[in-house]
């Protein structure tokens, strides 16, 4: 981590065992908890996440 503030905010989203938003803080928090309830949550959000259908915006031609 590069910011002491996010290094904090890690530490208490773990404390309070809630899931991060952040895919690089999800990945960090895995590393660092020992709580295996607290691992699968994780996962299972990074599995709900890879499944989640993307927005695309059609482009429908160049108007002049």
């Amino acid at each position: 981590m590069k910011r002491k503030s996010t290094a904090e905010l890690l530490c208490k989203l773990i404390k309070r065992k809630q899931v991060p938003k952040s895919n690089y803080l999800r990945v960090s928090a895995k590393r660092i908890t020992l709580d295996e309830k607290y691992i699968e949550k994780i996962d299972n959000k990074i599995e709900k996440d890879k499944n989640k259908q993307k927005y695309i915006n059609i482009n429908k031609g160049c108007r002049m």
